[in-house]
C-alpha cells in the first residue's frame, strides 16, 4: 500500500491511508471530549488551562496532517454525541486550516515554555509556535510564518545540532532542534 502512494496510485482501499485517518480522528475525537467536558472538571486553573491548550494543540496537529493527506475533510469540533456531530460533510481546506490557526493561536499562551527532563514530549509553546509557522508556509502566508519563527528564535531554546544526522538517532533524541516530538 506504501508503494502506491510513492507513486501517486493509491485507491480508496489503500490500507495506510485507512489507519491515518482512523487513528487521526482517534485523536480529534479524544481531544474533542476533553475540550467539551474538561472546563466543568474540578482542578487547578492553570494546568487546565495548559492541558486544554494541549488538546486544542494536538487537535490542530491532527487536522494539519489530515488536510495535507486528504484535502477538503470533516471538520469535527465537538465529542461524536449525536447523528449530527458523527455525520459531519467534508469542510473546505480554507475552513480547517482557519480552525487550525484559531487551536494554535489559542493554545501558545497557555502552554508551557520548557519542561523538565519527566515531562519531555509534552506539548510547549515552541511546539505551539514552530506547527503555527507550517501552518502558514503551506498556505504561503509568507510573513505571518517569518513573524513565528522569530518569536520561536526569540525564545531562545532551540538551535540546529552540529551533526544533522543526531536528529534522527534515539539516543540524541529531544535535543536543541526538537521543536515537538512523539515519545
Amino acid at each position: 500500500d506504501i508503494q502506491f502512494i510513492d507513486e501517486f496510485s493509491q485507491s480508496r482501499s489503500n490500507g495506510v491511508l485507512d489507519r491515518i485517518w482512523k487513528t487521526y480522528y482517534e485523536g480529534i475525537s479524544r481531544a474533542n471530549y476533553l475540550l467539551h467536558y474538561g472546563s466543568g472538571i474540578d482542578m487547578d486553573e492553570d494546568l487546565r488551562s495548559r492541558i486544554l491548550g494541549e488538546a486544542k494543540f494536538l487537535r490542530a496537529y491532527f487536522y494539519f496532517n489530515l488536510v495535507n493527506t486528504f484535502g477538503d475533510i470533516p471538520l469535527k469540533l465537538n465529542p461524536p454525541i449525536n447523528e449530527d456531530e458523527i455525520n459531519k460533510p467534508k469542510s473546505t481546506s480554507a475552513m480547517v486550516y482557519e480552525q487550525i490557526e484559531k487551536d494554535l493561536t489559542e493554545s501558545i499562551p497557555v502552554l508551557e515554555t520548557t519542561y523538565t527532563s519527566a515531562d519531555v514530549g509534552r506539548v510547549t509553546k515552541g511546539a505551539a509556535l514552530g506547527l503555527l509557522a507550517k501552518v502558514y508556509l503551506y498556505q504561503g502566508k509568507w510573513s505571518d510564518a517569518l513573524a513565528k519563527i522569530a518569536e520561536v528564535e526569540g525564545l531562545g531554546l532551540y538551535s540546529l545540532q552540529p551533526v544533522y544526522k543526531n536528529n534522527f538517532i534515539d539516543s540524541t533524541q529531544n535535543k536543541s532542534e526538537s521543536l515537538f516530538e512523539i515519545q
